[in-house]
């Protein structure tokens, strides 16, 4: 790879990683940044998703370490229904033709900046108007089956969207809504990057500057969080929102 090319991949994967970690969003930095560069779209989606999983997996590293700890029992089903969705996003997209793969992209993207301009008026305040029992549980298990589908499809703004929507449903505080986040995230992006290993879309090239910006991201990111706490997450939290209106402007 070109050392200039080199050099912006490792940039744009080190800002989306250290946002990412923090608030997420991330994909709506890499994804379009690296589709301006010129690179395949299909391919930086599947490469996007492989990437996800080692700078993740250094944050929950970096979290564990200043004993930042959250019970995981409450969000298996949710886990395990954003895989499930994760898995048909991903699989769905090897279909899509590649001249309509902009437009649906774009679409995908629009949908989930109206899903999280909605939801984070309700932040911090947890569902009433469902009780605590299978009904609240079954609502939170589509919502994230839908959820993981996106993110297969493309991603980018997924974390935000399941940050709050952990926060709606299981009450956790912003950070420790972040760190449930980054545990399904690893188990998400993984199953995405199955399908997308096993079709032959990863750009193994492409990734190597994308960890490698993405670990140093990773691990600048968890550092601030957790030294800065909530405090600064929640107007980080609104960036990103900003952020993803300014990509669905200019992509």
């Amino acid at each position: 790879m070109d050392p200039v090319l080199f050099a912006f991949v490792f940039f744009i994967a080190l800002l989306a990683a250290l946002i990412d970690v923090m608030v997420g969003g991330g994909g709506l930095i890499t994804v379009p940044g690296l589709g301006a560069l010129g690179l395949p779209l299909r391919s930086v989606i599947a490469t996007n998703r492989l990437y996800v999983v080692p700078f993740t997996l250094v944050g929950l590293a970096n979290y564990w370490r200043k004993n930042v700890r959250i019970d995981v029992r409450p969000i298996v089903p949710l886990l395990i229904a954003r895989s499930a969705g994760a898995y048909l996003g991903a699989t769905a997209i090897l279909a899509v033709p590649v001249s309509e793969l902009k437009l649906l992209v774009a679409g995908f993207m629009v949908a989930a900046i109206g899903a999280i301009v909605i939801l984070d008026r309700f932040k911090g305040r947890p569902v009433e108007f469902l009780p605590n029992g299978p009904g609240r549980i079954v609502l939170a298990c589509v919502l994230f089956l839908a959820l993981g589908y996106y993110e297969g499809f493309v991603g980018g703004g997924g974390g935000t969207i399941s940050r709050i929507l952990l926060m709606l449903f299981l009450g956790l505080p912003l950070l420790e809504a972040g760190v449930a986040e980054l545990v399904m995230t690893v188990a998400t992006s993984a199953t995405a990057s199955a399908v997308f290993l096993q079709s032959g879309q990863v750009d193994f090239v492409l990734l190597v500057p994308m960890v490698a910006g993405g670990v140093a991201g990773a691990w600048i990111g968890s550092h601030l969080a957790v030294k800065n706490g909530e405090a600064w997450l929640r107007p980080l939290l609104f960036v990103v929102v900003g952020l993803l209106l300014v990509k669905l402007v200019f992509f």
